[in-house]
């Protein structure tokens, strides 16, 4: 009697890869087109016009950005801030994101002079998109399927929660936008084996979503995410 064949592991097809490759970069630029389309009343009133309504985006982050923009101009930390009150600690003051490295890149890139309002404006669409972006891979990674993915990053990102109160309170906002990267870094550790490079990844991320500065959305992506991380390691042990 003939022994079968034993299974050999299969290398995966290079045509088929570079087809999907294609389609997951078609969705990405779908997505970018979707957020210039969301924000184009924004984009194309130009620097000297304003677009987020008066409220604590300009009376609180808009001030506090500026600040800081003109301190690290000036070779300083921005530890503290001698116009508001009798002195105000600025980097203890969590929601001013000294160390935020968006917040970061985008003081440093446009405060050489005046920070521009438009600059922090722009922070808005750079982390709706991002919002977009980690759906996109978290359900790609879920379901396999593009076009629902797209359809859960597009919902996510362009739906009520983001594009309201966050939009105005930029700290949640730069905050709560990081939570689908930390599940997806999550479902890549617990996978089958716990790989330990995933879960370095996914504090990485958890960790720049502190530094953002709202720590009531920071509770809710660790009730979220340790929740997510529990029901994942307890199917695996079910399995095994």
């Amino acid at each position: 009697m003939s022994r079968p064949d034993l299974p050999t592991a299969s290398c995966p097809d290079p045509v088929s890869w570079r087809r999907h490759l294609r389609a997951d970069l078609l969705a990405v630029l779908a997505l970018v087109l979707a957020t210039l389309a969301f924000f184009w009343p924004m984009l194309r009133r130009g620097p000297a016009r304003q677009y987020i309504v008066d409220g604590d985006f300009s009376r609180q982050f808009f001030p506090f950005r500026a600040f800081e923009a003109r301190e690290w101009w000036a070779g300083r930390i921005p530890l503290w801030n001698p116009d508001m009150f009798a002195g105000h600690p600025f980097q203890a003051d969590i929601q001013t994101g000294v160390f935020y490295p968006i917040a970061l890149i985008d003081a440093v890139i446009f405060g050489r002079n005046d920070f521009p309002y438009i600059a922090l404006e722009g922070e808005i669409v750079v982390h709706t998109f991002l919002a977009a972006l980690f759906v996109y891979f978290l359900a790609r990674k879920l379901t396999g399927s593009i076009f629902g993915s797209l359809l859960a990053a597009i919902a996510f990102a362009f739906g009520g929660y983001i594009t309201s109160y966050p939009a105005q309170q930029l700290a949640v906002l730069e905050t709560a936008v990081w939570l689908p990267l930390i599940v997806l870094f999550l479902e890549l550790a617990t996978e089958s084996t716990v790989k330990w490079r995933w879960l370095a990844a996914g504090s990485l991320a958890f960790g720049t979503a502190l530094l953002a500065g709202h720590p009531q959305t920071d509770l809710f992506i660790i009730y979220a995410t340790e929740g997510y991380l529990l029901w994942r390691l307890v199917g695996q042990r079910t399995r095994s």
